[in-house]
């Protein structure tokens, strides 16, 4: 019964707002739910999120969005096939070429997506600390902090990067230390 109406979609010649409503809002929730349970149940990618370090290496980052984004593009790309051959399928004609146009915007995302994963190798260590929420609790930790994904010492990131500290303190990531102009 289930595989049949999924035929009728990928086919388009099921209704649209089955297609939207059923396949694409509520299934799409449910696929999101179980994505994010399995990453959790599994503990895939926890450490990039929990401690600073765990951002040394590319590898691991790159890996974790490929597991997470791979699965996304095909069940969505699944729905968007069926919403563009069941677009027409509807009381509302302009409303097919309105999801239609939702169905192109996502295959552009898809795309930008797969460029933006695949540069994820080439960032720069500053680059890759930026995806990773910190709790600095002072400018010593966060010069430390970038100092040890840099792999090397302290003075010589400070050497290497004069202005990192007064950086940090001018976009507010110092807790410790007063914002410019306030003592």
């Amino acid at each position: 019964m289930i595989a049949e109406r999924f035929k009728k979609a990928w086919f388009g010649q099921e209704r649209l707002w089955v297609v939207f409503w059923i396949y694409n809002v509520i299934g799409g929730f449910i696929f999101v739910f179980l994505l994010a349970a399995f990453v959790m149940l599994t503990g895939i990618g926890m450490g990039i999120f929990s401690s600073p370090g765990a951002m040394e290496d590319s590898a691991p980052p790159v890996a974790f969005v490929y597991a997470i984004y791979i699965p996304w593009v095909l069940y969505f790309g699944w729905v968007s096939i069926c919403s563009w051959r069941c677009a027409l399928n509807t009381d509302f004609v302009f409303l097919g070429y309105i999801i239609r146009f939702f169905v192109i915007l996502f295959f552009i995302q898809v795309v930008a997506g797969f460029y933006q994963i695949g540069n994820m190798k080439d960032m720069t260590p500053e680059d890759k600390a930026k995806l990773v929420p910190h709790n600095w609790h002072s400018c010593t930790e966060a010069v430390e902090y970038y100092a040890k994904i840099n792999k090397e010492s302290v003075a010589q990131y400070n050497t290497e990067h004069p202005n990192a500290v007064q950086d940090m303190i001018d976009l507010g990531k110092c807790p410790d230390t007063p914002a410019p102009g306030t003592k």
